[in-house]
């Protein structure tokens, strides 16, 4: 039996009084209900399938009985129209889009674009999971598991997007649920890279007679963490040199809130020449013939080159991976450097403008030397904290084993070890020397 006779059947066939109807138009099933209001509610099955349809229809009927069918325009919503809504959130709060847009154009509209918002189930992520994966193997049958591996991060963000989007809808009343997300794909490891002392150096050394501004915006990002947004869009009424501190407005950095920062012996004199002659509105980094830096990767590159900066990493497989330098690696180097050296970790939230202490744990990559050091020093503290209280247990073991309670000789009232001597009913309690845990011994008096 052909699709066309059995959408005539459904058409025919009566359903029960309140139960809705199936009739097709076209080539496609539609279902006819009333909602608790009693209105009548008309939509497509999208299928030719009479089964589909009368399952969709119970679907509609189930929800009107539990009161959370949806209102009509709730029903008719799609994930466009929330994108529109997400980004014009974005821009009334002056936050970044260009992000939000690349994943959207270049591949969740193809995808997700034009599907109803309240269809999103949990099955079509993991769809959109397989599908983005499959994809890039099939362009990219050579592929690295590096490249692979960046491709899950980017399938990971693109859903980060959707979920944004989602929930923007459901803060407008537009969506009542948003699915469950899948777990995320493996994608990246996170960056752990640090910049030594040394490669910092190599960095300064290679630095042209006339890069001032590349000295002095090296120095402060190795000094305080700064991001390199935050350097490049300073401007010289932000630098104070005679009370030595830099100050980041709101709504420049990423957190939207100002953070003030200190200026250490070894920026002042770099700052001094990179403000020298110029207005308060000028940038504080030009290169030479006065233009403010706007990019610097390709000297970036050079600098990395000849300071050989970066880090091993070891993979799944065991194989190790030189990983090179960024810009970002000098933050996670500043937080570093500051807690190691015993400034408090709220200090340091402060000063770089984290709000959470998770975060800034997570910047925080000692070296194994540190390590190493403080473990060392500890030994040392915990030493020097145990012996004088072993010297003073020695010297009362001594003194009282020779005189007893009434000052003549007798058995000793105290002894070293974890517990001594109680007196109770005419009982010694005896604890053994050195034994945690022991079970006493007991003496008549």
């Amino acid at each position: 039996m052909d699709t066309e006779t059995k959408g005539n059947e459904a058409q025919e066939k009566r359903r029960k009084w309140g139960k809705g109807r199936v009739w097709a138009r076209g080539s496609v099933l539609w279902i006819r209900y009333y909602d608790a209001a009693g209105r009548q509610r008309s939509e497509s099955a999208r299928t030719s399938d009479p089964d589909v349809a009368e399952k969709l229809l119970d679907k509609r009927i189930g929800a009107k009985l539990n009161d959370i069918l949806p209102p009509p325009r709730k029903v008719r919503v799609t994930v466009a129209q929330l994108y529109k809504d997400e980004i014009a959130y974005l821009k009334k709060n002056r936050k970044q889009t260009d992000w939000v847009k690349s994943c959207w154009e270049l591949r969740l509209r193809d995808f997700f674009g034009a599907r109803r918002a309240r269809e999103i189930r949990r099955a079509d992520l993991e769809e959109y999971q397989s599908h983005r994966m499959e994809a890039y193997r099939r362009e990219f049958p050579d592929a690295s598991q590096k490249k692979l591996l960046a491709c899950e991060t980017a399938v990971n963000k693109d859903l980060a997007v959707l979920r944004m989007i989602l929930y923007r809808g459901r803060a407008l009343e537009k969506l009542d649920t948003v699915p469950p997300f899948p777990p995320k794909l493996p994608g990246a490891m996170e960056r752990t890279g640090t910049i030594s002392d040394e490669q910092f150096s190599a960095m300064l050394q290679a630095c042209g007679p006339g890069e001032v501004w590349l000295k002095t915006l090296l120095t402060m990002a190795h000094t305080w963490g700064y991001r390199l947004r935050e350097l490049l869009k300073l401007r010289c009424l932000q630098v104070n040199l005679a009370e030595r501190i830099v100050y980041l407005p709101p709504r420049s950095t990423k957190n939207k809130h100002a953070r003030p920062v200190p200026i250490s012996d070894r920026e002042l004199p770099l700052l001094r020449a990179c403000l020298a002659g110029k207005n308060l509105e000028d940038a504080v980094f030009t290169r030479a013939d006065g233009t403010p830096v706007a990019d610097f990767r390709c000297r970036w590159e050079k600098l990395v080159d000849a300071s050989g900066a970066g880090h091993f990493t070891i993979d799944e497989n065991g194989r190790k991976n030189w990983v090179r330098a960024v810009f970002h690696d000098f933050r996670r180097t500043a937080i570093t450097n500051m807690l190691a050296g015993g400034v408090p970790a709220a200090n340091v939230r402060a000063l770089v403008g984290h709000f959470s202490e998770e975060m800034t744990a997570r910047y925080n990559r000692p070296q194994m030397d540190t390590l190493r050091q403080l473990r060392e020093a500890a030994s040392i503290r915990l030493a020097a904290l145990n012996a004088p209280q072993a010297a003073d247990e020695s010297r009362i073991v001594a003194e009282q084993g020779q005189f007893g309670d009434n000052g003549s000789l007798g058995a000793p009232k105290l002894l070293s070890g974890s517990g001594g001597i109680g007196r109770r009913a005419g009982l010694r309690i005896l604890w053994p020397k050195g034994r945690v845990g022991s079970n006493p011994t007991f003496r008549t008096n």
